[in-house]
């Protein structure tokens, strides 16, 4: 019998076994690229069509490199997304396939009671997933301590800009200097903008122009100085 794909790609059998519960049987070409690439620690700006899987693609490497056999506390993952439909989804997306080990995932949005969002917050957790305004709210109030994220996420990134949260991305980003290693994800179905975000001494350029789908980049190749 030949191996999941999924294993082969580096994924543990723990989480390969709750993929398996819910019906990924092959790996799409943005998660062939990035799963093993984010398994490494290494930063990358990926693309793809909606309906993909890049939820997948980042958060499942993610969980393994950072999340796993952890204790919830102060996160360890901070994925920040345009709208509060996303960042539900993408909460659920992610809880489904950590759940069973343990892992536990907030999101945070605008809309909800801030005193839930807190307790919450307070209890522990590894993954926040947030919007940008609402995540700057809570790292302003203190509730949100990011002084252990190992990673952090720009999920639809185009969006985001698009939608004029580029003071938001860059002040919630701002607040991670001083913390090393951290690992960052950009991703989004089209890159149509040029946007420069810098945060802990790291650049990256949104390129222009990029059509081709399942692309997959290291930000090193677009780090700022043209």
């Amino acid at each position: 019998m030949s191996a999941n794909p999924f294993l082969e790609l580096g994924l543990s059998e723990k989480l390969v076994n709750s993929l398996s519960s819910l019906g990924f049987e092959e790996p799409t070409p943005i998660q062939t690229k990035a799963i093993p690439v984010l398994l490494e620690g290494r930063d990358v700006l990926g693309q793809a069509a909606t309906g993909t899987g890049k939820t997948a693609a980042f958060s499942l490497p993610l969980i393994q490199r950072y999340c796993l056999d952890t204790e919830p506390g102060k996160p360890q993952v901070l994925i920040l997304t345009p709208t509060r439909e996303l960042c539900i989804q993408v909460s659920e997306a992610i809880n489904s396939f950590a759940r069973s080990s343990g892992v536990y995932v907030l999101p945070v949005y605008g809309g909800q009671d801030y005193s839930r969002q807190i307790k919450a917050l307070s209890r522990g957790v590894q993954i926040v997933v947030a919007t940008p305004g609402r995540a700057l709210d809570h790292i302003r109030r203190g509730t949100l301590n990011l002084t252990e994220i190992k990673a952090v996420v720009l999920d639809e990134a185009d969006e985001m800009l698009d939608m004029g949260f580029a003071e938001e991305v860059v002040t919630d980003t701002a607040f991670l200097e001083g913390v090393d290693d951290i690992n960052y994800v950009r991703g989004g179905d089209k890159t149509r903008m040029k946007y420069e975000v810098n945060a802990s001494n790291k650049s990256v350029i949104i390129p222009d122009g990029i059509e081709t789908e399942n692309k997959l980049f290291e930000l090193k190749e677009f780090t700022a100085n043209e």
